[in-house]
C-alpha cells in the first residue's frame, strides 16, 4: 500500500467514524447519553466489578475525565459507585 493509499485509508475511517458517532449521539439523545458516556457504559458492562482506577487505564483518558464522566452516569442512574474494599 502506498503512503497516498494510506492516508486515502485514514481519512475514509476518520469520515465513516465521525459519521458513526453523530448517529449514535442522536440515537442516544433521548436518554441523555453520548456516544462518549455510551463507550463508559458498555466497558463497565463487560467488568461490572470494575475500580475506577481500572476503568481508567482501559479507557485512556485522563483520571480527571473518567471522574467526571462517571459523575454523570451516577446522575443520570446509570452507574452506581460503591467504596472498593
Amino acid at each position: 500500500m502506498t503512503d497516498i493509499e494510506i492516508d486515502g485509508l485514514i481519512a475514509t475511517i476518520n469520515t465513516a467514524s465521525r459519521q458513526l458517532q453523530t448517529y449514535l449521539d442522536e440515537q442516544l439523545k433521548p436518554l441523555k447519553l453520548t456516544s462518549s458516556n455510551y463507550y463508559f457504559i458498555l466497558k463497565i458492562n463487560q467488568a461490572p466489578t470494575l475500580t475506577q482506577d481500572q476503568l481508567f487505564k482501559r479507557i485512556y483518558l485522563s483520571q480527571s475525565n473518567v471522574t467526571r464522566r462517571l459523575e454523570q452516569l451516577i446522575r443520570l442512574g446509570y452507574v452506581q459507585k460503591e467504596r472498593s474494599q
